[in-house]
């Protein structure tokens, strides 16, 4: 509860005191409406000229003669109705309040956790499932401002409710105390939340679980439909689907049962404590009456107060497992990402001794030396698995050496500002990814700066200006999710194009050329040869075509550097790479 406090003051604290500050109001004016309410009773005989009687009557009067008021009943209930209609505006501020508060507070934790993510290395996704990350920063986060709202409604009740009885004493100590002890016997031999929030943890499992078989799925629609295993899918589905809403129906019943046992204890306390009053304790009537309608106005508020908390007790595991996933990601942050060296990029990268594995156990990397001066054209070449991606993994700071160092103009590559050193690459992985817009947004992703020739010149660089040209609406094509509206050839040209785009020192390409086709293979040779000289070119490849003008190729086997050498050294060598050329020889 006080954590969510803490974020609830982190994002408003102008808000919380507002918020308090309000709530007093309201139990103010609250508490003298219900003091109107013994004079009143004790003045419908005489309307006109009301007989202070009570203790509390006569402190009613003594307010009113001070504001020049007469004290009739008639006067007593218009300013009854008065503070009613201000009570119920205060009550809308209030509400307006805590609402903005929460949209506040669900923005700050969904944009923390998300960037979360993206500060930690890329090993530790290999490990979560992508709908648990996005029901956290969706459903969870939403079930976090429900708990902040339930907590804040939790304590402007109790406010109200505190103001309650302090108007009961006013009225009879004795009942108020009665009722005090009755009301809080009853709350302590009913306080059920084990159950509660196991249930909202469940929740929490099960709305991970839906949104990760949905997510999972709906990424491989067309997988799934070519394999004929939609109907398994919509099983799936369904399953998930029921135990989720299982488990919500199962926290709101709890719930409802609490709220109605609360009810029905509400009217026997109520009819207890008027008989105890009016037979046993000899309590005046106009007294007693007003008692009755304290209790009338209180009752509701307890069971709303236990409702309110039962409602935090079961939405609370949504923010236990934001809190979670944000210190496991954050435990796997690089560190250094905002060092204060800016990059720079002049002489050379080498390569040190470097070693790395994922789980600690097996290198997928393995004392790796090479020295890639800049202007050069390397290719990185080896069967799979042979350590190739996970190279140029750390050539992007995704993740860290376990073992020696990258080394940038003599600079350690983990002393260099990340976003600076990335500023410098193009990069164009095995997977190409476009976002859900136009070609042309798409393309100045990479440097809004970016100016029109210089996307048309990257365009005809990745050999997409065709594909381009032969669009009904242009640039203005929208691709579609991770441009699912074009083929894989299609999208990894516009990919190349949008690494082109902001002019890179250094151009990474991890089997850019997969998809394409032998014209469009050759236009990006082509490409590359120009660059030569001008731009750092790492190139990881299957196809040795593409790596056979390099000016070095590097051969890796189990994560080892093998061979060495340019396309002739090599072929004469016999190696690792001699084999590869011979069996793509065979195949084309």
């Amino acid at each position: 509860m006080w954590q969510l406090f803490n974020l609830a003051l982190k994002q408003g604290p102008w808000l919380i005191v507002a918020t308090g500050s309000v709530s007093m109001l309201i139990a103010l004016l609250e508490g003298v409406g219900l003091g109107l309410i013994l004079p009143i009773v004790e003045g419908i005989s005489t309307p006109e000229a009301v007989d202070p009687v009570h203790d509390l009557s006569h402190l009613v009067f003594n307010l009113t003669t001070w504001l020049g008021l007469p004290f009739s009943t008639t006067v007593l209930v218009l300013i009854g109705l008065v503070l009613f209609g201000l009570q119920s505006l205060l009550i809308f501020t209030k509400s307006m309040m805590i609402l903005y508060l929460r949209t506040r507070v669900e923005v700050a934790v969904r944009a923390d956790l998300f960037a979360s993510f993206f500060a930690t290395r890329v090993a530790y996704f290999d490990n979560q499932r992508l709908g648990r990350l996005s029901n956290a920063v969706v459903i969870e986060a939403s079930r976090t401002g429900a708990a902040l709202v339930h907590v804040m409604e939790a304590a402007v009740t109790a406010i109200l409710v505190a103001g309650y009885f302090v108007v009961a004493i006013l009225i009879s100590w004795k009942l108020a105390l009665l009722a005090l002890a009755i009301i809080s016997a009853g709350g302590i031999a009913t306080r059920q939340t084990s159950a509660l929030r196991r249930r909202g943890s469940k929740i929490t499992i099960a709305n991970a679980n839906l949104e990760s078989i949905a997510v999972e799925h709906l990424s491989a629609i067309r997988e799934v439909n070519a394999l004929g295993l939609k109907s398994h899918a919509n099983q799936l589905f369904s399953e998930a689907a029921s135990r989720a809403g299982q488990e919500s129906y199962g926290a709101e019943r709890l719930v409802a049962t609490f709220r109605f046992g609360y009810e029905i204890g509400a009217v026997v306390v109520t009819a207890a404590l008027l008989g105890i009053g009016f037979f046993i304790l000899d309590v005046e009537t106009g007294a007693t009456v007003a008692f009755f309608v304290l209790l009338f106005r209180l009752a509701p508020r307890i069971v709303l107060l236990q409702n309110l908390l039962y409602k935090f007790v079961s939405a609370h595991p949504g923010y236990q497992e934001i809190r979670q996933l944000t210190e496991e990601s954050m435990r796997q942050v690089l560190p250094n990402q905002a060092a204060g060296t800016l990059a720079e990029f002049q002489e050379q990268i080498e390569i040190r001794n470097v070693s790395f594995s994922y789980d600690g156990q097996t290198n997928a990397l393995d004392g790796i030396n090479l020295v890639i001066p800049r202007g050069a054209t390397v290719g990185i070449v080896g069967a799979s698995g042979a350590g190739k991606s996970t190279l140029l993994d750390l050539l992007l700071r995704l993740a860290d050496p376990n073992e020696g160092a990258i080394l940038v103009d003599g600079v350690d590559l983990r002393n260099i500002d990340v976003r600076s050193w990335r500023s410098l690459i193009g990069f164009v992985g095995q997977e190409t990814f476009l976002f859900h817009d136009s070609i042309q947004q798409n393309l100045e992703l990479s440097n809004p700066n970016t100016g029109p020739l210089t996307i048309e010149s990257a365009v005809k660089r990745a050999g997409a200006d065709e594909l381009i040209d032969s669009l009904p609406a242009g640039y203005s094509t929208v691709v579609g999710e991770r441009g699912a509206m074009l083929s894989g050839g299609q999208r990894q040209r516009l990919s190349l194009a949008r690494a082109l785009a902001r002019d890179p020192c250094i151009l990474l390409l991890d089997e850019a050329t997969s998809d394409l086709d032998s014209k469009s293979q050759a236009l990006i040779q082509q490409s590359i040869r120009e660059m030569h000289g001008q731009h750092t070119v790492i190139i990881v490849a299957h196809r040795l075509s593409m790596v056979r003008g390099a000016d070095l190729i590097v051969a890796l086997d189990a994560g080892k550097v093998a061979e060495r050498g340019t396309h002739d050294d090599l072929l004469r060598l016999g190696g690792i790479y001699a084999r590869l050329h011979a069996k793509e020889s065979r195949s084309s």
